[in-house]
């Protein structure tokens, strides 16, 4: 966890993904300024969309996008084609 405060202190954009057993970890990365936005939940709980979520808001377009989606917009269709046209591969490490 050490090496990954290192690279957020160089990073533009910082997330803190909430984990329930880390609470000091949180607090001493809050104190440091080393994150710009803490989840409420972890990514198991959807951390990440609250993650997408705020930077969205951050780039003044989280409004827009919650209306496009809600609306099934030509865009939102779009998006959802050319998601799915992507084929994610799950590569295992050996143990």
């Amino acid at each position: 966890m050490m090496r990954s405060i290192s690279v957020a202190d160089r990073c533009g954009f910082r997330v803190l993904m909430r984990h329930p057993a880390g609470q000091a970890f949180v607090e001493r990365v809050i104190a440091r300024g080393s994150a710009d936005v803490v989840t409420a939940f972890s990514g198991g709980l959807n951390g990440l969309r609250e993650a997408t979520d705020a930077l969205l808001h951050i780039m003044g377009r989280y409004g827009e996008t919650i209306d496009r989606r809600a609306a099934y917009s030509a865009d939102y269709q779009r998006y959802l084609s050319e998601r799915q046209v992507v084929a994610p591969e799950i590569v295992r490490a050996q143990r």
